[in-house]
């Protein structure tokens, strides 16, 4: 019955037995009429309002002015509450969303990766060793804009070492030979998950040590460069890091691995990919 669109574009679209609907954003608050409507709302700065089917009545947050909006017409307001009227454009929302595919699942076979450095051992479909390196290239599906990949790493206590030590254990990424993105028990004295992304910035860690064997997702949106990790799979919980890399970052190889006096244990890997 009520929706609070903080910041950013929502697209609504109301089917014919739907009970009223009231959406608040930051200037404006939209009692629903019309079937189809879309909000955009940028925290601090103006909200717009699009009419695409039916009618809305809005009324201004800071007064008791309000107006009644047709399909095809359009406003935009000003934290200062200035209203100008404009045409309804359904171009910049969302008509629908792309469905995740899987890239990478199931067991963890030992013929499906390289290992150049080490020799874990792979029984009962988990994969563990301690000083190792196990790859296997990523293909990501060619889209025309962004994408976003979702990757959830699974791991169990490992039956010999230790995960969380000074030195380093977990998935890596790869673009063009070079690691660009990491995320595990980080290089360094910190008993947690983190994320590094590798940006000769300090790796990131969370406010909260996320500790032990679990499944830990990372999120990353190729549009913004938005890199997150979330506590368990898939849909994703709220992040416990959040970190950036250069827009447009392709990945085209993971590693696992551990560094000397680290242990990795792995029972899977899954790797989603769509659209943006």
């Amino acid at each position: 019955e009520k929706i609070y669109l903080a910041e950013g574009c929502c697209h609504f679209l109301m089917g014919p037995e739907s009970a009223g609907l009231r959406v608040t954003s930051p200037f404006i608050t939209v009692e629903h009429v019309a079937t189809e409507f879309g909000i955009k709302a940028a925290a601090h700065e103006t909200d717009q309002l699009h009419v695409f089917a039916g009618k809305l009545r809005m009324q201004l947050n800071g007064n008791r002015q309000s107006a009644e909006l047709v399909a095809g017409e359009a406003a935009q307001i000003t934290k200062s509450e200035v209203v100008t009227e404009m045409k309804a454009d359904a171009t910049s929302f969302i008509q629908g969303i792309a469905e995740f595919q899987s890239i990478m699942s199931g067991p963890l076979l030992k013929e499906d990766w390289s290992f150049p450095h080490g020799t874990p051992a792979v029984s009962e479909n988990t994969l563990e060793g301690e000083n190792f390196a196990a790859l296997r290239k990523l293909s990501l599906p060619q889209f025309g804009g962004g994408y976003v990949l979702i990757a959830t790493l699974e791991t169990a206590p490992p039956r010999e070492g230790v995960f969380h030590t000074d030195g380093w254990a977990g998935l890596s990424f790869f673009a063009q030979g070079a690691e660009v993105l990491f995320y595990g028990d980080c290089f360094g004295s910190s008993k947690t998950w983190a994320l590094d992304v590798k940006q000769k910035t300090p790796v990131i860690n969370p406010q909260t040590p996320v500790i032990g064997a679990k499944a830990i997702t990372l999120c990353y949106q190729s549009k913004s460069g938005r890199v997150s990790l979330h506590q368990g799979g898939f849909p994703l919980g709220a992040p416990f890091c959040v970190g950036t890399l250069p827009a447009g970052t392709c990945f085209d190889e993971v590693r696992l691995g551990a560094s000397a006096g680290a242990a990795l244990a792995v029972r899977s890997l899954t790797v989603r990919v769509r659209a943006d």
